[in-house]
């Protein structure tokens, strides 16, 4: 049963962060096409392919794994937890980088 429990959790991480990054990219790309952003030197395409992509996708990722994963409510909190925990972490890569 608990097998089933983690590979349950892993596929629902990795649909929802593969989706969520392929949404976050195609949508940078969808906007600066339609509000004519000029983006001479690459950097803010850069931006959302290298660092809100990736960092979006772990975050949606894992509160998927915790929606749709087989885990116990008392297992919950403590992804729960580390999903707080992520989000304070991507929020100071961001800001240690500048974006």
């Amino acid at each position: 049963m608990a097998r089933n429990t983690q590979i349950r959790t892993a596929v629902a991480f990795i649909i929802a962060a593969v989706a969520a990054y392929l949404i976050i990219v195609s949508g940078w790309i969808a906007y600066s096409d339609y509000a004519h952003v000029a983006d001479n030197d690459g950097a803010k395409g850069m931006a959302a392919v290298f660092a809100y992509g990736p960092v979006g996708a772990i975050l949606i990722g894992a509160g998927a794994a915790l929606l749709f994963g087989g885990a116990r409510a008392s297992h919950r909190v403590k992804v729960a937890a580390g999903v707080v925990g992520l989000l304070i972490l991507a929020r100071a890569i961001l800001i240690l980088f500048g974006i």
